[in-house]
């Protein structure tokens, strides 16, 4: 995970506490990585910050936060693969 001093809070997934790929919101109104968020729905009936009971199911992609995500780590030179985040120290 990225040095968790620099990451804007609103990256990190409050599921995973890693910074988040794919977000979407919920119908409480927070993002989480949406891999998690859909294991965690299957499990339970509560959304996981607010307890709140499900009112729907329904993700919607969080497409500017994802873009903020991008932007942010193309600048401190992060990119993803498949299983690993990767710095880029050369420059």
């Amino acid at each position: 995970m990225e040095d968790a001093d620099d990451v804007p809070k609103s990256f990190i997934c409050p599921i995973t506490d890693d910074v988040m790929n794919d977000p979407v919101v919920t119908a409480d109104g927070f993002s989480y990585e949406r891999s998690e968020i859909e294991k965690r729905l299957v499990r339970n009936n509560t959304f996981p910050l607010t307890n709140a009971i499900l009112i729907h199911t329904n993700l919607t992609p969080n497409n500017a936060l994802r873009t903020q995500i991008i932007e942010w780590r193309d600048k401190q030179n992060i990119s993803i693969s498949a299983d690993r985040v990767v710095v880029d120290e050369s420059e």
